[in-house]
């Protein structure tokens, strides 16, 4: 019934209503009275608000920077329809999403309805009206509705196809003799070159190290196109403080703010996210001291197997991102992932070349490359932006070269004669 009403709310916003046989001298004056009765209708306070929609962080990993979405009432038809940009999991779910082939694509449920699933996953909602001329209303509203009945769908792109981009230029579209104007933002919305991932991730690295830290890796070198317009850069959090900031601006000049108010909580979180105990920076810094550990041991010829357990940990840390690197470089199409400067150093080629080496005395060289590459990546990350690595991963950097550089002198000593109890 909802669905019928917004259909037929939609065919009002578009069309005038149906004629009664008007004869040919008065059809043109038919319609512009109609279309007056239409427009003082629209004109009405309560004919159409339209608000966005902001929820909070959840625990999967998809929703840990929010979710955002556009709320329509029509309080003299008796909608109220929140439509709202997401995958669709009929095209492949989640493996299609990590081939960089899954569909999003705009649905739409009543209000109360969204408000009751955030409510089940303990997720709060906040609401901001928008301050939206009438015209701009019915054809945000249109177009939404129109999105709906031809099934549009579009590649996921969790840069700039996602909920926050779409639903922007969704009331962008809509306004389709005024625009939106960003003003001075805060520090949170300022953008620079190399710095997307760091304004990505800061928004989940308190709450969420662990999924930070696999963004961080995944994104690398991602950096920023100055060129790039605004709505390839928002995520939910922003995209509130955006238009909180923003004006929209008419053929005129004339200027107006973005919201009506400030935002309210339509349903307060129930659950409280809780990082787990253990961050990457807690296993970085173990790392770290283990390898160090390790290395006096061997140096010392004691603890051997202690120094294999380490040696065989890194060693595995270092091939599980290697493949994963393998996996984004030969098979997916996910953004910002094409190339990665962390690609010099996570890659299986060490593996191999030290399966057919360990017994020949040019070991050692496999070693000091290794353990160049890592410090050179340290080294250039002093000054490019786009090699800033979180923490934890310098730690897991500076451990890999203890561990290198320590082998790469025990084998010059002994005299290219690998020991027992290296790696």
């Amino acid at each position: 019934m909802i669905r019928i009403l917004s259909l037929i709310l939609s065919f009002l916003l578009c069309a005038p209503l149906g004629a009664q046989q008007p004869t040919l001298t008065d059809a043109d004056s038919l319609l512009a009275v109609r279309r007056d009765s239409i427009d003082r209708l629209a004109a009405a306070e309560d004919f159409i608000t339209v608000s966005l929609l902001t929820a909070t962080p959840g625990s999967e990993p998809y929703s840990i920077y929010g979710h955002s979405a556009l709320r329509l009432q029509s309080p003299s038809n008796g909608l109220d329809i929140t439509y709202t940009f997401t995958m669709d999991f009929n095209y492949g779910g989640m493996l299609a999403f990590l081939r960089g082939r899954g569909m999003a694509g705009f649905v739409y449920a009543t209000t109360q309805e969204i408000i009751d699933i955030y409510r089940q996953e303990g997720r709060g909602v906040r609401e901001v009206q928008l301050n939206l001329p009438p015209r701009a209303e019915q054809a945000l509203w249109r177009n939404l509705d129109t999105e709906l009945i031809q099934r549009r769908m579009r590649v996921y792109n969790y840069l700039s196809n996602n909920c926050a981009s779409m639903t922007e230029l969704a009331v962008q579209g809509a306004l389709t003799s005024e625009h939106i104007v960003y003003n001075d933002l805060d520090s949170l919305l300022h953008y620079k070159a190399g710095d997307a991932r760091a304004s990505v991730v800061r928004l989940a690295e308190q709450q969420f190290p662990w999924y930070q830290a696999l963004w961080n890796i995944t994104a690398g070198e991602f950096e920023d196109n100055p060129a790039d317009k605004f709505y390839a850069r928002l995520m939910p959090a922003n995209l509130e403080a955006a238009w909180l900031h923003a004006e929209i601006e008419d053929s005129l000049g004339q200027r107006r703010p973005m919201t009506v108010g400030r935002p309210h909580m339509l349903l307060e979180p129930s659950v409280v996210q809780k990082p787990f105990p253990v961050t990457p920076i807690h296993v970085g810094s173990a790392l770290l001291v283990l390898a160090v550990l390790a290395t006096l041991c061997q140096v010392g010829g004691r603890l051997r197997r202690l120094v294999a357990a380490v040696d065989g940990v890194l060693v595995a840390i270092h091939l599980v991102v290697a493949l994963w690197f393998c996996y984004l470089a030969l098979f997916s199409g996910l953004v910002a992932t094409t190339w990665n400067w962390l690609y010099v150093v996570f890659n299986p080629l060490y593996e191999v070349l030290w399966l057919f080496l360990r017994r020949r005395p040019s070991l050692r060289r496999l070693h000091l490359l290794a353990a160049i590459a890592c410090f050179g990546l340290l080294a250039c990350s002093a000054w490019v932006p786009a090699l800033q690595y979180g923490r934890y991963l310098v730690l897991l950097l500076a451990a890999f070269i203890v561990r290198l550089a320590t082998s790469y002198y025990l084998l010059v000593r002994s005299g290219d004669a690998a020991p027992s109890h290296s790696r």
